[in-house]
């Protein structure tokens, strides 16, 4: 027997339910209309008036500058959010065993916390408008032709947004997306905005001298093994200033073929206009260059200081054993011993600088052992302190301090992560914002008669012992860990709809209804 069915849904901390149809006379997979929106936990609280910009004003008069450019002035954080659109299609055949196979997209969105800047909510609420129709058609597209499963990671049509700048000078965010959608097919979309005024800022606008930049791209670019061909492509994007971009408060970011490449401000100085660099509000993040290093004002004088990780090998020929990390600002020099044993990989690390109002920290998702491992230092009076390790792993480029997106193992679906958010403002150490953990491209089918709870649209309770048959398709949409309650889109096979339910946990070992989750589900993924 074989079924196909779909979903549209929007993810944030309140689940609602959406559902498809499809007959049983065909295997043609059908996407339903209506639409699955969740609240969100809107901040009360206005951004700081106080902030401050730790970094070094422009000298441009702001006088002389453009009307769509603001004055120049401490920047504020706005600390908007990402949230998501899932829109998925599975089906299985009940074979021996049974096969899953899905196509899958979602489109991470931009929501504002705030009522500020009409018009720059205006445009990239019109961004996403446009983006997930072009997305919807294609998804439709892909659905129309089946699910051959050799062709599954083909099939995906994810729109993945990340945030550069989110404060109240810029705006500047990108979008990586399957390829065919973006105009020059490189897999990625970059909007940038002036945040009061919602005025787009171009490539053109920033470079004041592309022999300068492209100079730096080919040194940088070799140095870290990025492609001439994709070189190539981001000399020609800022000669014609048609390049994908992100402004970061210490550089310019290029992307081509989903490969990014970060030019330091303090190397293409005299390539850009100064003004668009600098200004951050009292809570940031700065990326790291790849060789582990940063030029930065940590002390607010005027002046960039060199900022350097340096990890201390057991052996520096031929061993991966770290016994300490060096960490120089300046001429300031404070060797770190506590949080950093066994195997290290720090080329295949992220390093951050993230100022929070008490204190600048440093954070490094590097490998150790056989795993990634989160390390945090805090700086207090000129020496960095270990504040604490953890096993969760932050994604690439957070941007508010106050909601950073982490993965989490739990194993409670076989070898399975699911991410949710963390504040890391509180002495350098994540608290979790108390929101669901989220999977949705994990679809599963039940092997025995299991008992659900059934909500409505509006997540009230409709059945609190809803019996779902063994062999029944449901998608896995989030986890709570504090009630032990794992939300899905249930198939129901007699309205032909998904369905919201429930279904309480229990750990050691992992039980679903009293039955372990390895005899409870079928299509569970396992590492090795």
């Amino acid at each position: 027997m074989k079924k196909a069915l779909a979903v549209l849904l929007s993810m944030s901390m309140i689940l609602a339910i959406s559902g498809c149809s499809k007959s049983e006379e065909t295997k043609r997979t059908k996407r339903t209309t209506s639409s699955k929106e969740e609240q969100t936990e809107e901040s009360s609280d206005e951004p700081s008036e106080t902030s401050s910009d730790p970094t070094t004003e422009s000298s441009e008069d702001p006088t002389t500058e453009t009307s769509a450019t603001p004055e120049i002035k401490p920047s504020e954080n706005l600390h908007s959010r990402i949230d998501r659109k899932t829109h998925g299609c599975a089906e299985f055949l009940d074979d021996n065993p049974p096969i899953v196979s899905a196509i899958n997209y979602e489109l991470n969105y931009i929501t504002f916390t705030t009522d500020r800047f009409p018009e720059l909510q205006k445009k990239v609420g019109d961004f996403y408008t446009d983006l997930e129709t072009r997305l919807t058609e294609r998804f439709d597209a892909r659905a129309a032709n089946g699910y051959n499963s050799d062709t599954y990671y083909d099939d995906q049509c994810d729109a993945d947004t990340f945030i550069f700048r989110d404060d109240s000078y810029i705006f500047s965010f990108i979008v990586k997306l399957p390829s065919d959608l973006s105009s020059d097919n490189d897999g990625c979309i970059s909007q940038a905005y002036w945040s009061e005024t919602g005025e787009e800022i171009s490539l053109s606008d920033i470079v004041t001298n592309d022999d300068i930049l492209s100079e730096k791209i080919t040194s940088l670019g070799q140095k870290y093994n990025i492609p001439d061909e994709n070189l190539l492509r981001m000399k020609v994007g800022v000669q014609n200033g048609s390049g994908d971009f992100a402004l970061t408060y210490d550089g310019l970011y290029l992307f081509d073929d989903y490969l990014e490449l970060k030019l330091p401000f303090d190397q293409i100085e005299e390539g850009v206009d100064s003004k668009f660099f600098g200004h951050a509000p009292e809570m940031y993040f700065v990326d790291f260059d790849l060789d582990g290093t940063l030029k930065w004002d940590m002390d607010g004088d005027g002046a960039a200081e060199d900022i350097i990780l340096e990890p201390k090998f057991d052996n520096p020929n031929d061993s991966i054993l770290v016994t300490s990390v060096v960490i120089h600002v300046g001429d300031e020099t404070c060797e770190v011993k506590e949080g950093i044993w066994g195997e290290f990989y720090p080329q295949y690390g992220s390093f951050y600088l993230m100022k929070a109002p008490d204190a600048f920290y440093i954070f490094m998702s590097v490998g150790i052992d056989e795993g990634i491992e989160e390390v945090g230092y805090k700086y207090e009076n000129g020496t960095w302190t270990f504040t604490g390790n953890w096993e969760t792993g932050e994604y690439d480029h957070p941007y508010d301090p106050q909601r950073v997106k982490m993965s989490k193992y739990f194993g409670n679906l076989g070898t399975n992560y699911m991410y949710s958010y963390y504040d890391l403002t509180k002495n350098g150490q994540p608290e979790h914002l108390g929101e669901l953990f989220y999977s949705s491209d994990y679809y599963l089918i039940t092997d025995k008669d299991l008992h659900f709870t059934m909500y409505d649209d509006n997540g009230a309770t409709l059945d609190d012992n809803w019996k779902v048959s063994a062999r029944t398709l449901f998608q896995v949409l989030s986890y709570d860990p504090t009630e032990n309650l794992l939300y899905a889109n249930v198939y129901s096979r007699h309205a032909d709809t998904y369905v919201l339910g429930s279904i309480k946990m229990q750990a050691d070992p992992w039980t679903v209804d009293g039955v372990p989750v390895e005899e409870a589900f079928l299509g569970l993924h396992y590492a090795g």
